[in-house]
């Protein structure tokens, strides 16, 4: 959960989180949701466990796809991320 951040913050966003009665289910992946007549959602896990919430937020992390530039010199960041410098906020 927010990979951006280093691992003490998440461990309070998670603690956070917990305490205000979100359970969280990190060691899984969702592989579909289907809607039932009621209205809520049946949330379906690789593991083969099923949920069902009332609410779903699709928190998707995206990871900066910079594979095939790794070894032309151009500089990057420990998350993969081009790094800039300032003449890019002059434009």
């Amino acid at each position: 959960m927010l990979a951006p951040f280093d691992s003490d913050m998440v461990k309070i966003a998670e603690r956070e989180m917990q305490a205000q009665g979100v359970r969280l289910l990190l060691s899984d992946s969702v592989t579909a949701f289907h809607v039932q007549e009621d209205t809520t959602i049946q949330v379906a896990l690789k593991s083969g466990a099923s949920h069902k919430a009332e609410l779903v937020i699709l928190a998707i992390g995206v990871a900066p796809s910079t594979e095939f530039i790794r070894d032309s010199g151009i500089e990057l960041g420990p998350k993969g991320h081009i790094l800039v410098n300032d003449a890019a906020n002059q434009l």
